[in-house]
């Protein structure tokens, strides 16, 4: 009897430990921009930065009618995570890792500002189809790893990139090999990229990973030196410069319902669903990915 209720006891460890799933968000470009996000709105995840070097590259080229190097993220991080310009997708990016390391899933729409506001095949058409579609593979995949089903390894002849040039160069437009199935680097290992903590101290991404189901989320708060080329010759650079960092707002999410509750019913009603609504602005859509990432991980 005792036997059997130590094997029960380990198989329910065993079902709540497969159940468990760590947010990793990792922040694309200067570290300092990071800042003004107001992480205690995303409660248990794991904040990372990069060390700044990767940018965004743009091509004003009117030859031919074709830009001569692709538009997009450059560097290490990018890269290797199937974020460049071959990839076509780049930031804000949603993964999900098993915790047999191999990437099960990603998304494939370039905004989550839309999908917050619930927006469906009804009302926002082909556009919010695209998100639609998007929500429902991401909660597959994240239900499948919670349920101990892993993506299989592609073998290693298949894990080939499509960049071409070394990291960090900029990418030929002639020639270029493009990711037109959307598969991303899914069915890959977590590549071996450098993240860091808040002290500044070095991790390995695929260590972070290890033996966890994961999900992983790529953002940035404005904070990637843009890169802008000249008409005449793509390769030569005419502006580098950030954007303006964004304004975190006055109050945080706990402060407004804090605040509501010495109001009237039906004030107290307007100002909670107010707190609780999408954020607006510039702030708003750079944080739109880790909300949709907040809410999948509630199950919403």
């Amino acid at each position: 009897m005792m036997t059997g209720l130590l094997i029960i006891s380990a198989l329910f460890a065993g079902l709540l430990f497969a159940n468990d799933v760590t947010c990793i968000a990792v922040h694309l470009g200067n570290p300092e921009y990071a800042s003004v996000l107001i992480r205690e709105e995303y409660p248990g995840f794991q904040f990372y930065t990069t060390d700044g070097s990767c940018f965004s590259y743009g091509d004003q080229s009117s030859r031919f009618g074709n830009p001569n190097y692709l538009s997009g993220l450059y560097g290490e991080v990018p890269e290797k995570m199937g974020l460049s310009p071959n990839y076509g997708w780049g930031l804000p990016k949603i993964m999900i890792v098993g915790a047999n390391g191999i990437i099960a899933g990603h998304s494939t729409v370039t905004s989550f500002y839309d999908a917050l506001f619930g927006f469906d095949d009804d009302y926002g058409g082909e556009r919010s189809s695209a998100y639609s579609k998007s929500m429902k593979a991401l909660r597959k995949n994240l239900s499948d790893v919670q349920k101990g089903k892993y993506a299989k390894a592609l073998p290693e002849s298949k894990r080939v990139y499509l960049k071409s040039t070394p990291i960090g160069e900029l990418e030929p437009y002639r020639g270029a090999k493009m990711d037109k199935k959307n598969d991303g680097i899914v069915g890959w290992e977590v590549p071996d990229v450098s993240v860091y903590d808040d002290e500044g101290k070095e991790h390995k991404l695929n260590e972070l990973c290890k033996d966890k189901n994961v999900m992983l989320v790529f953002y940035s708060m404005n904070g990637l030196l843009r890169k802008t080329s000249s008409k005449q010759d793509g390769a030569v650079i005419e502006k580098e410069e950030y954007g303006d960092k964004l304004k975190k707002p006055e109050k945080t999410r706990a402060q407004m319902l804090e605040e509501a509750e010495s109001l009237g019913k039906l004030a107290q009603a307007l100002a909670k669903r107010s707190a609780m609504a999408p954020r607006p602005g510039d702030y708003g859509k750079a944080v739109a990915v880790l909300e949709v990432a907040k809410s999948l991980l509630e199950g919403k």
